[in-house]
């Protein structure tokens, strides 16, 4: 509240942020099922690439890892932690140009309370690990592939 006044009293208008968000990055509003629409289209349509992966690939795989956790932990994760994080979820989704989605995830806690949960298990432990280090090593070679390292 306190930033939607703030812009009101500076700008003139409380929601001047959604403007310069719409006209220097590509950001406005949508329905969630349009966002991941539109990531499975471009992943279907354009050639693969650095740019395709950390965008598209990453919001297609980001929504069906938390998706997935969710839905797994449907049954003895609070119910307030459940709508919490379908709301955030959707809300994140909601945006026409995500490219940071797996790093907003972040701010959805009951995905960490879910992932702690599992990561009890000594075997999920090591997956966990392994697979993000494999992860972590491709990205990484994407990067350093697109900007010449």
């Amino acid at each position: 509240m306190a930033y939607l006044l703030l812009n009101w009293h500076i700008l003139g208008d409380p929601f001047e942020f959604m403007t310069i968000q719409r006209e220097h990055w590509g950001h406005d509003s949508t329905y969630p099922w349009d966002t991941l629409k539109l990531a499975v289209e471009s992943i279907l349509r354009d050639p693969p690439g650095s740019f395709r992966t950390a965008t598209y690939e990453g919001q297609v795989a980001s929504f069906a890892f938390a998706a997935t956790l969710l839905l797994a932990s449907a049954r003895w994760l609070r119910p307030s932690y459940q709508v919490y994080a379908w709301v955030g979820l959707l809300m994140l989704f909601s945006v026409t140009f995500q490219i940071s989605l797996p790093r907003y995830l972040l701010v959805v806690f009951p995905l960490i309370v879910v992932l702690a949960r599992f990561g009890r298990s000594p075997t999920v432990h090591q997956a966990v690990l392994a697979t993000s280090a494999v992860f972590m090593g491709g990205l990484y070679v994407l990067y350093a592939t697109r900007f010449g390292f």
